[in-house]
C-alpha cells in the first residue's frame, strides 16, 4: 500500500514540473504570429491657410533708367547721334531691406510620403530705394561744335505689395515637409525716372558761346510688376492640424519701366490645415 502511494506521489510530481517546463517553452510553439504593423504616415493633404512675418531684401537696378529719358530729349541731335549721350553712366543699384508680413492659402496632394500642391502668397511691404547721379564731359560730335555737357539723372522705385502663385513639392519625414517652390509673381510698384540736360556750347571758329538747356523730362508711373519666383521651406505639424513654417523665396520682376528688382525673403508662418 505504501509502495502504491508512493507511485502515485512521484506521477503527480512529475506531471506539476512538466506543465511548468512546458508553460515556460510556450514561445517555442508558434503560437503567437507576427504580425508586421502598416507603415503610417502623417497627413499633409487637403487645404490650408496661414499668417506670415518675414525680412525682404531688394537690390533695385536702376542703371537704364534713365537712358530713354535723355534720348527722348536729345532726339535728332548730332550731340545724342555721334555723342550717345544717353548712354553715360549715371544711375546705379540699390540695396533695401525692410520687413513684410503676409498670408497665404493653398491645397496639398498626397502620395505617401510625397506631396505636391499649388500655393498662394501675399506679402505687404514698403520697400522703397532711389538711384542719383550726374556727369559733366566735352563732347565734339562733329558739327563743328564743342559741347560741355551736364546730364543728371534719378531713378527711385516703392514696392508697396507683392504676390505669388506658386506650385510645390515636398516630402514628409514623419511632421518635417521639406520642399521647393516654383511660380509666378506679381506686384504693385510706383515708380519715378527723371533726367536734365544742359551744355555751353562753343563755336571754335569765332569762340562764341551760348547755352543750351536745361532741358528735363519726368515720368512717374505707378505699374503692375509682373516675374517669376523660387525659393524653399520646411513645414513642421505640431499638432493634426496645425503648422509653423520657415521658408527663402526669390522673386524677381522683369517687365519694370527700364528698371529691375530682385526679392530675397526669409520668412517664419503659422498655419492650419483642414
Amino acid at each position: 500500500m505504501n509502495t502504491l502511494r508512493g507511485v502515485v506521489c512521484g506521477l503527480a510530481v512529475f506531471g506539476c514540473v512538466h506543465a511548468a517546463g512546458a508553460a515556460d517553452l510556450d514561445y517555442l510553439r508558434g503560437s503567437d504570429v507576427f504580425e508586421p504593423q502598416s507603415e503610417t504616415y502623417f497627413c499633409w493633404s487637403g487645404t490650408y491657410f496661414g499668417a506670415q512675418v518675414g525680412y525682404a531684401n531688394v537690390n533695385m537696378d536702376f542703371t537704364n533708367s534713365a537712358a530713354s529719358l535723355i534720348a527722348y530729349i536729345l532726339r535728332v541731335s548730332t550731340l545724342e547721334a555721334n555723342g550717345n549721350i544717353s548712354q553715360w553712366p549715371l544711375l546705379g543699384r540699390a540695396d533695401v531691406r525692410d520687413v513684410s508680413y503676409g498670408g497665404f492659402v493653398g491645397y496639398n496632394w498626397q502620395f505617401q510620403d510625397a506631396i505636391i500642391g499649388v500655393e498662394a502668397n501675399y506679402n505687404r511691404a514698403s520697400l522703397a530705394g532711389q538711384s542719383s547721379g550726374s556727369l559733366e564731359r566735352i563732347v565734339s560730335p562733329g558739327d563743328g561744335l564743342v559741347y560741355d555737357t551736364t546730364v543728371s539723372a534719378e531713378g527711385a522705385m516703392k514696392i508697396t505689395d507683392y504676390g505669388t502663385l506658386r506650385g510645390r513639392a515636398g516630402w514628409a519625414f514623419g511632421r518635417f515637409m521639406p520642399y521647393v517652390m516654383l511660380g509666378l509673381a506679381g506686384g504693385r510698384v510706383e515708380t519715378h525716372r527723371s533726367a536734365t540736360v544742359s551744355a555751353i556750347v562753343t563755336n571754335p571758329a569765332d569762340g562764341t558761346t551760348f547755352q543750351y538747356g536745361p532741358i528735363s523730362k519726368t515720368v512717374d508711373k505707378a505699374v503692375y510688376a509682373f516675374g517669376y519666383a523660387a525659393g524653399a521651406g520646411v513645414d513642421i505639424a505640431l499638432l493634426p492640424n496645425v503648422f509653423v513654417r520657415g521658408e527663402f523665396e526669390w522673386v524677381q520682376f522683369s517687365n519694370l519701366p527700364d528698371m529691375k528688382a530682385e526679392i530675397t525673403t526669409g520668412r517664419v508662418a503659422a498655419g492650419v490645415k483642414f
